[in-house]
């Protein structure tokens, strides 16, 4: 699901409050089903006002890069994410598409989960013990599904991990940008993305939820 701007609607986005920043981004709710993260490479430093023109400027470069140096666009690389998520079994409805301004993918369109909390907020202190550690079960399990499909998220931390208070459903977020591996084979991910590295970072976020049970 692809959204496409205008000059108007590109800079009534932009001005509207974050809900959320990172290293790569920030997040606006677009609507009541879904977020826009705008890529903080294109936003740093700029006015709304400003961001046509350089978002038009970006434009330009991505394309002579597609062009002399085979590397996929950003609409491209977004979509190969959408389509491994959608294999998945608890993530595939994470990714929806890119959000566009003259042909050209400033941010990624993302799933609203808008009942859901990270694991580091108050709600999770006033869980039972039994559902923490039904908690803990689940966050395995979608974990295990994204390992299972060759998807590595190295940002793993609490912050990034989403659980519903009612249902105890678990949804992992930040899965768009240059910290999550999706890999064509095991064997391919090579040292950064080493094994031992990603099952190091897992325990330490297990072991720091763990404390609070």
């Amino acid at each position: 699901m692809d959204i496409y701007f205008d000059n108007k609607g590109l800079i009534d986005l932009v001005s509207k409050k974050n809900i959320g920043s990172g290293s790569y981004g920030f997040v606006k709710q677009y609507d009541l089903e879904t977020l826009i993260k705008i890529y903080k490479d294109h936003t740093v430093a700029y006015q709304p006002k400003e961001l046509p023109i350089i978002f038009n400027r970006q434009r330009i470069c991505e394309l002579h890069s597609s062009k002399y140096y085979n590397e996929p666009t950003k609409q491209e690389s977004i979509e190969l994410k959408k389509k491994r998520l959608e294999h998945t079994k608890y993530s595939n409805d994470l990714i929806l598409g890119s959000s566009i301004y003259e042909g050209y993918a400033f941010g990624v369109v993302l799933k609203y989960y808008k009942d859901y909390v990270p694991f580091i907020s108050k709600n999770f202190y006033k869980l039972s013990d039994q559902d923490k550690g039904y908690l803990l079960y689940r966050m395995d399990k979608v974990l295990k599904d994204l390992l299972d499909n060759l998807i590595y998220p190295y940002d793993v931390k609490e912050n990034n991990i989403l659980f519903d208070p009612k249902t105890l459903d678990v949804k992992f977020i930040d899965l768009d940008d240059s910290c999550t591996c999706y890999s064509d084979k095991k064997e391919s991910i090579g040292e950064y993305y080493s094994e031992a590295r990603f099952e190091e970072t897992k325990q330490r976020v297990f072991n720091n939820i763990k404390q609070k049970v």
